[in-house]
């Protein structure tokens, strides 16, 4: 799409920039921004997401990861938040859909298996009705 090359297009641009103009530059995480931002996503998406929403276990699933690898996903705080929202996001065929109430397929419920894993706790673990699940996959 015009969008996706227009993105691509910017971070050409950046790495250019940085790596073939000879820059001293190094590139850095600004760690605590990111984990700001990613906490903040975490509890809710800004407005501009909202074409996203088919992809919400994604978000949870890359947000939660990018946590525990910057060694800052707290189990106790966010584990319950995280299977509450993918307990929604489950149908009652063992599936997980892009949000609550769509309809289930294999690519969210990859992402919300995921996330789960990620939680950690036997809360999250147990949000997936295993028997459901299955069924839904075979």
């Amino acid at each position: 799409s015009e969008d996706q090359q227009t993105c691509e297009d910017n971070v050409l641009a950046f790495f250019k920039h940085v790596w073939l103009s000879g820059s001293q530059e190094e590139m850095v995480l600004k760690r605590d921004l990111h984990l700001a931002w990613l906490k903040k996503g975490l509890v809710s998406l800004p407005p501009n997401f909202c074409g996203l929403d088919a992809s919400r276990p994604w978000f949870v699933f890359w947000i939660s990861h990018a946590m525990e690898v910057l060694g800052d996903f707290e189990e106790q705080h966010w584990s319950p938040q995280v299977a509450s929202f993918l307990l929604h996001c489950q149908d009652a065929s063992g599936g997980f859909a892009g949000g609550p109430q769509q309809l289930p397929h294999l690519a969210p419920t990859y992402a919300a298996v995921s996330a789960l894993m990620v939680a950690g706790t036997e809360e999250a673990y147990k949000v997936v009705d295993r028997a459901a699940m299955y069924g839904f996959l075979m």
